[in-house]
């Protein structure tokens, strides 16, 4: 996924804003609505697939931009411990806050297993669903960087504060809708996730709505770490 964000910033600087944009869109879009689909049918292991097919059609739409007239991208082959400990220092943020949500599924895992039984692993779905739909808001933190890294470059600071504006407007807007969309549709999507016991289906469907509620809190930290990272 780091690979997938650092060729799409490439990409949306070379000035292919259309591709860029359109593999954010297969990537997120993609993720959520196969891990409806693979999630009725597979459990949580079609999270994981899921994700696994929306990154690799990401990429697909992403090499498009290298067949292009316009395409001033050219690979070169060379390695430097000093460039290599650059992009280690730079990525350290992105990579712990991936390891941080694998190690916290595996606990979830652990816990609902060990305090609720197998029959309840159902609701872990719950929880890695709404961290798949989070992935929307990463495309504003990525839009935004290239943009206020040219405008800091060119020490265009009254653009910088506008972008950083209409990014947080934008945040706001997008996660209130996405929350309230949740919270109303919180019964139909457990329902399309294979919860059949009542019991259970009630338990995933309010944990839902507690989770749509955080969405606001998780999209500020989308927005600020691809911009501070």
């Amino acid at each position: 996924m780091p690979a997938n964000y650092l060729l799409t910033g490439m990409i949306f600087a070379d000035g292919d804003e259309m591709i860029s944009m359109a593999a954010n869109i297969v990537s997120g879009g993609g993720n959520v609505l196969l891990g409806v689909l693979l999630c009725h049918a597979m459990g949580v292991s079609g999270l994981g697939l899921a994700s696994f097919i929306s990154l690799g059609a990401s990429f697909f739409v992403l090499f498009l931009h290298f067949f292009l007239k316009k395409n001033s991208l050219r690979l070169i082959l060379g390695f430097s411990l000093k460039i290599l400990g650059e992009i280690v220092s730079y990525s350290v943020m992105d990579a712990s806050a991936y390891f941080f949500i694998s190690f916290a599924t595996a606990v979830i895992n652990i816990y609902v297993v060990g305090y609720f039984g197998v029959e309840s692993i159902i609701l872990v779905s719950v929880v890695a669903l709404i961290r798949e739909i989070q992935l929307v808001f990463d495309g504003i933190g990525e839009a935004v960087t290239p943009i206020m890294s040219m405008y800091l470059g060119e020490e265009t600071y009254p653009g910088v504060r506008e972008v950083w504006r209409l990014a947080r407007k934008s945040v706001g807007i997008e996660s209130l809708i996405l929350s309230l969309l949740l919270i109303a549709l919180a019964t139909p999507i457990t329902g399309a996730l294979g919860i059949t016991d009542p019991g259970i289906a009630e338990q995933a469907a309010w944990g839902l709505r507690l989770l749509a509620v955080t969405l606001f809190f998780h999209a500020g930290c989308t927005l600020i770490l691809p911009t501070t990272s």
